[in-house]
């Protein structure tokens, strides 16, 4: 796709304006973000030759990164993204910082490239964040990162010759009262993914995180807690199956209209409201046997039964 060389006299007149389409745009110095920014940015297509310093930036808008491609280091450490942000299909040819980063919204890295080694390092992720079908071709950490929902790390790729770490992963809840539930297992979730030789979970509660179809035995688990079946360790995969792993929202919002002729216990006990991490059992009073579980997982399944 063509792209247009831009000035930086003319990036700063734009931004300056509240205009923040940038797309197809050539970036040939070095662009420095450090700004609050409570207008919408759209870097799609975007070719950056110079470093991105993002460090301190308050983003208050949605922010687009589609298709771009960095050709040097990015560094986004002490961010701050108050609306969505997209890295579809994205480049980061070098080094990519992301400490103490905050994401208050969903931010999707869907199959985008990280070349360069990566830093998660108290990075904040408070809503739903998708790293499905991203490429890490060397380092990447995952430090004292926070999940507040689900982390999808579906068909993800690791580099075989170089350090994959996930060490003291936290997360929490809102329930429908408003109370926030800290310090909650990960809801991390690994479908197709080979992990290398050099994979390590360290200080990692792993009692809701999913390994499905994944080759993990080169992983190298250490003061990691896993869940409990019958009086042995396991993962959560082995226990939860289709039930638990991915509630189709169509089909929990037609079992859950019809509740009036069912039975349900919340976490086998009776129970009007229902909170993000509680289980819900419904028993059809005409069979007994017919039974559906529901964990949940998104806030929006959260409600008042009532």
């Amino acid at each position: 796709m063509q792209t247009y060389l831009i000035t930086e006299e003319l990036f700063i007149e734009r931004i300056s304006n509240k205009n923040g389409d940038f797309r197809n745009s050539t970036f040939t110095f070095p662009l420095i973000l450090s700004a609050n920014y409570d207008f919408p940015l759209d870097f799609t297509d975007c070719i950056f030759e110079k470093r991105v310093i993002a460090t301190n930036a308050s983003f208050l808008d949605e922010v687009r990164f589609d298709n771009a491609e960095f050709n040097d280091e990015v560094d986004f450490s002490l961010a701050t993204f108050i609306g969505r942000v997209h890295f579809h299909d994205t480049e980061f040819k070098e080094e990519a910082l992301w400490r103490r980063t905050h994401f208050a919204k969903s931010v999707h890295f869907i199959g985008t490239y990280f070349y360069g080694d990566t830093f998660f390092d108290k990075a904040f992720f408070a809503q739903e964040s998708l790293f499905t079908r991203v490429r890490f071709m060397k380092d990447v950490y995952f430090h004292k990162t926070f999940f507040g929902k689900r982390a999808d790390f579906s068909y993800v790729s690791f580099s075989d010759l170089h350090t994959t770490s996930f060490f003291s992963i936290k997360s929490s809840y809102e329930r429908m009262d408003g109370k926030i539930m800290e310090d909650i297992p990960p809801r991390l979730i690994f479908r197709y993914v080979f992990f290398p030789r050099k994979a390590m979970f360290t200080n990692v509660d792993l009692s809701r995180v999913i390994f499905q179809n994944s080759v993990i035995e080169n992983i190298v688990f250490k003061d990691c807690e896993f869940s409990h079946h019958h009086g042995r360790s396991c993962f959560y995969s082995e226990i939860a199956k289709e039930i638990e792993l991915d509630i189709d929202s169509e089909r929990f919002e037609r079992i859950a209209s019809g509740h009036v002729y069912m039975d349900f216990r919340v976490n086998d006990g009776p129970r009007k409201e229902v909170n993000i991490g509680d289980t819900i059992v419904f028993v059809n009073k005409a069979d007994r046997k017919k039974r559906f579980k529901v964990f949940i997982v998104e806030r929006y399944d959260a409600r008042d039964w009532s």
